[in-house]
């Protein structure tokens, strides 16, 4: 509506649905399951109905809210068997998951075929539970992404990645339900480290790639830590803040990437901890 500037939409579905997207494109994913035998992606299915509202100023700024009633339950991976890793279900907890989802974005994603000029992406969302009787959660996300060119050659790609839930240590971390927390480690987050090695409700990520041509110097940087119930608020910075010395919270990782937008080889080493690989 008016060029874009309003923007809404209606969706039913029964589908499958993974909280992994982000993390792996489908079209890689594929090729991993066909020549590694293996599905990085966890899945669930989900029944129900999405719609959303958007406002867009000068098609830069993005201002929006998503409610979403679905009903939950679990399914195999797509891929099972004794030669696929992570067939078993993803563990969640079946039935509502009714939620409103905000999202405030600033800038563009990045455009990594273009490294001559200054790029700038901020997005923050927030999902607040709505109803649901067993399933009650606020989870925080945020994520800001600079590329800034110093020379036609010479660029610095620097990512931060943040995350806060109030979901209770006792439905994470001992009885096993991961939906809605954040799990770290591997590709989209603490590269060199196994996929999805760290599970917490907080998390606070770094990364600086700085590109010389073709050839990257690559440093990720994650502090993963407890602050018990705490979104973002000045509590989680508090604890972040407590937390961002300590030795048993960092986890860190270096390595060279060789390649374009196109494609890449890359070798990450772990900095810490007893696995140096």
């Amino acid at each position: 509506v008016l060029k874009n500037i309003f923007q809404f939409y209606f969706e039913s579905f029964d589908k499958s649905i993974t909280p992994d997207a982000w993390r792996v494109w489908d079209g890689e994913n594929s090729l991993a399951a066909f020549f590694l035998k293996k599905d990085y992606l966890d899945w669930y299915r989900g029944h129900g109905f999405r719609s959303a509202g958007f406002i867009h100023i000068k098609n830069y700024i993005s201002i929006g809210a998503e409610y979403n009633q679905i009903n939950q339950s679990q399914m195999n991976n797509v891929l099972e068997g004794e030669k696929f890793n992570n067939h078993k279900p993803y563990k969640i907890m079946e039935g509502d998951d009714n939620h409103l989802k905000y999202f405030v974005t600033m800038g563009y994603p990045i455009d990594y075929e273009v490294r001559n000029k200054l790029q700038f992406y901020l997005a923050l969302v927030s999902l607040q539970s709505e109803g649901n009787n067993n399933n009650s959660f606020v989870k925080d996300h945020f994520f800001l992404n600079l590329l800034a060119p110093y020379t036609s050659d010479l660029n610095f790609n620097i990512k931060i990645l943040s995350g806060a839930s109030n979901v209770s240590d006792s439905i994470w971390n001992i009885d096993g339900y991961h939906q809605n927390i954040f799990a770290i480690g591997g590709k989209g987050t603490l590269r060199g480290y196994d996929w999805k090695q760290f599970v917490s409700s907080h998390y606070f990520l770094t990364t600086l790639e700085i590109w010389f041509d073709e050839i990257g110097f690559l440093y990720d940087r994650s502090v993963i830590f407890k602050s018990p119930g705490n979104t973002f608020n000045s509590d989680y910075f508090e604890d972040l803040a407590n937390y961002i010395t300590s030795e048993t919270a960092i986890h860190h990782s270096a390595g060279i990437s060789f390649g374009d937008e196109d494609a890449s080889l890359s070798f990450m080493r772990q900095l810490n901890g007893n696995n140096k690989t």
